[in-house]
């Protein structure tokens, strides 16, 4: 899982000297069987950030958890062209009204948003601790076998 992860960040960074990484939790009412209101939310936010921003690759990262809550939560995190987006206040806007459009709540952390440039050793280093949090085995294995507990984009690099 977190191999994968770090590929895909290190796949941005092949494409863009710059990658703004923004890194949010999104929670949910009631326990679905599988997880289609995630694939539902990429399709619907990833529509509007393409025309938002214009775009053209959008990478993402995810994680299923459910720890001592009776409904599982998603820690999330988008890979944006860097030199496309500055600052978080808008994409967090959007990535609100999309959620809570499906009746879930978004938290967004301290510390939210990265922007790291591909020669910078240092803030490369600190996304790939930030992510890797994600696949710490606490919380992951309440799906069974009908779900996956992460999912990444499938970004090539170049």
């Amino acid at each position: 899982m977190v191999k994968q992860m770090i590929g895909q960040v290190l796949a941005m960074l092949s494409h863009h000297h710059k990658v703004f990484l923004l890194r949010f939790d999104l929670h949910q009412q009631g326990n679905p069987l599988n997880n289609k209101r995630i694939s539902v939310f990429i399709r619907q936010l990833f529509g509007r950030i393409e025309t938002g921003y214009k775009v053209k690759r959008i990478g993402y990262l995810w994680v299923r958890e459910q720890e001592q809550s009776d409904n599982p939560h998603y820690h999330f995190a988008i890979l944006l062209d860097g030199s496309k987006v500055q600052h978080p206040h808008y994409l967090l806007e959007m990535v609100k009204e999309v959620w809570e459009f499906m009746d879930g709540t978004a938290w967004i952390p301290r510390n939210c948003y990265y922007r790291i440039k591909r020669d910078d050793f240092n803030a490369v280093q600190l996304v790939v601790l930030r992510v890797s949090y994600f696949a710490k085995g606490r919380g992951k294995d309440s799906g069974g076998a009908t779900r996956k507990n992460y999912g990444t984009s499938r970004i090539a690099f170049a």
